[in-house]
């Protein structure tokens, strides 16, 4: 199948159209991204308690209904809310962690990240939940270590 990429600015989330044949008349082959928004509705997020606080702000435990035709899923989630950032750089900050996300997605090593969300005014990052931390981790090991295995998973 010889086709080629043609660039494309659709208002949905796709990047790229590829077609067959030439680019003005061709047939749509293939229509898709990987790229997904990492935008999330807050009225899907449900704070419980909080469970961490940083120099970043405060980490809390929450449930992330997500639903679609055919199903609904919830998701115990941790949801690291920022502290307040100025009303003119929220859209710059949510840019920039926007990219970050997208460049994390697929990395093994990452905590995956679910998506960004305005809750009370403050920016929130909402990613996997993940019981215990690494200072839990380490008190329970002899000395204090942790062995290089569960620093690389």
């Amino acid at each position: 199948m010889a086709g080629q990429v043609v660039l494309n600015r659709p208002s949905s989330p796709f990047e790229f159209v590829l077609v067959e044949g030439d680019s003005s008349h061709g047939e749509v082959v293939i229509e898709s991204s990987n790229q997904i928004s990492p935008w999330i509705d807050p009225t899907t997020i449900k704070l419980r308690h909080r469970i961490g606080r940083g120099p970043f702000g405060d980490v809390w435990l929450a449930t992330h209904h997500s639903t679609a035709e055919d199903y609904q899923e919830y998701h115990e989630v941790a949801v690291k809310m920022l502290h307040p950032v100025k009303e003119d750089h929220i859209r710059d900050v949510l840019n920039k962690l926007g990219n970050i996300m997208v460049g994390c997605q697929g990395l093994k090593t990452v905590c995956w990240p679910h998506g960004l969300s305005i809750i009370n005014r403050r920016i929130c990052v909402v990613m996997n939940f993940y019981e215990g931390s690494v200072g839990d981790k380490m008190a329970r090991f002899r000395g204090g270590k942790l062995s290089l295995s569960d620093v690389l998973r």
